[in-house]
C-alpha cells in the first residue's frame, strides 16, 4: 500500500507538489517588490486564493472517486495519492494567501482553520490506512474475526456444559460471567479497547466487573483446593479455570480487533463532516468577498 499510495507512479504527485509549492512561495514573495504588503487581496492573493480553492473541490473529488470504481477517470490510488500530496499544497497555498494573518477569527479563519482539521484528520487517516491493517492482520493470525468469534463460540458451548454438571452455587458464577461478558460497548470502549464485563458474586450477590474474566479465574483458582472429594468436581473446576483462561486470550484478542477497527473508522467521523462545512465556509469566504468587492 505504501508503494501504490505515496509513492504512486514514481512519486509524480510528490514531484507536482514541490513544483507547484516553489511556484507559489515566488507568487508570495512577488508581493514584497509593490509597497503594498503581502495580503489576500493582491492579484498574487488572488492567484494562490483561487488555486487553493480548486484544490479544496479536487480534495472533497476523491470521496465520489471512491464510490465510483466504474469511473474511467484514472485510477483510485492515483486519485489517493494525489489526495494525499494536494491537501499540503492547499494548505501551504492557504497559509500564503492569507499572508500569515490568522491571528483574527472571522468567516475567512474560520475556513483555514476548517481546512486545516480536515488535511490533519486526512493525515491521520493515510496514517491508519498504511499501518492498522498490519497490525490487525498480525493479532487475528491472518484469520478472519468470524473465525476467533466461532472459537470463542466453541469455548463458551464447553464451559456451559460443565458447569452444568457443578453444584449449584460455583456453576451459578460461571453462568453469570458468560452472561455478564461485553464485547464491544460504546464507540469509547472500543477505541480504548475497555473491558465491561460483570459478574455476580454467590456470597452476598453482589455484581462486581469482571475485567478480562479476571474475577471468574479468581474464583475459580479459590475453589479448587476446598473442591468436594467426588473427583469429577475437583476435575470439572480444573477445565473450567482453563477454559476460562483460553476465553480470556480470546477476548483479549477480539478487543484488540475492535479498537483497531474503531480507530481505522473513527477519523470519518471529523473529517467526513468537516469537509462538508468547509465546502460551505469555503463557498462563504468567496461570496463575501465578492459582494464587498
Amino acid at each position: 500500500m505504501h508503494q501504490s499510495l505515496l509513492s504512486w507512479n514514481s512519486y509524480r504527485y510528490l514531484r507536482w507538489t514541490l513544483v507547484l509549492i516553489i511556484v507559489a512561495m515566488g507568487i508570495y514573495v512577488s508581493q514584497y517588490a509593490s509597497y503594498v504588503p503581502p495580503h489576500g487581496g493582491t492579484w498574487q492573493g488572488y492567484v494562490l486564493g483561487i488555486t487553493g480553492a480548486l484544490g479544496i473541490v479536487w480534495l472533497a473529488l476523491l470521496g465520489i472517486r471512491k464510490r465510483r470504481y466504474s469511473s474511467r477517470l484514472g485510477t483510485l490510488a492515483g486519485w489517493a495519492s494525489a489526495h494525499v500530496y494536494l491537501g499540503i499544497l492547499v494548505l501551504t497555498l492557504s497559509v500564503l494567501h492569507s499572508a500569515f494573518e490568522l491571528e483574527s477569527f472571522n468567516v475567512h479563519t474560520a475556513t483555514f482553520w476548517l481546512m486545516l482539521v480536515v488535511v490533519l484528520s486526512g493525515f491521520y487517516g493515510l496514517y491508519a490506512y498504511l499501518h492498522l491493517p498490519e497490525q490487525r492482520s498480525t493479532n487475528l493470525a491472518g484469520e478472519q474475526p468470524e473465525h476467533w468469534l466461532n472459537a470463542l463460540k466453541d469455548i463458551d458451548a464447553r464451559i456451559l456444559e460443565r458447569g452444568s454438571r457443578l453444584r449449584l452455587g460455583v456453576a451459578a458464577e460461571v453462568m453469570s460471567a458468560l452472561r455478564g461478558t461485553v464485547l464491544g460497548g460504546s464507540g469509547t470502549d472500543q477505541l480504548l479497547g475497555r473491558d465491561r464485563s460483570y459478574m455476580r458474586l454467590l456470597d452476598d450477590h453482589r455484581q462486581v466487573p469482571n475485567t478480562d474474566q479476571k474475577t471468574i479465574i479468581t474464583r475459580l483458582s479459590e475453589t479448587l483446593p476446598d473442591a468436594p472429594t467426588e473427583a469429577d468436581q475437583a476435575l470439572i473446576l480444573s477445565e473450567l479455570f482453563s477454559l476460562f483462561g483460553q476465553r480470556q486470550l480470546l477476548l483479549k484478542r477480539l478487543r484488540r480487533d475492535l479498537r483497531y477497527a474503531a480507530w481505522l473508522r473513527v477519523w470519518l467521523y471529523l473529517h467526513i463532516p468537516c469537509t462538508f462545512a468547509l465546502l460551505i465556509g469555503l463557498l462563504v469566504h468567496v461570496f463575501t468577498i465578492i459582494y464587498y468587492w
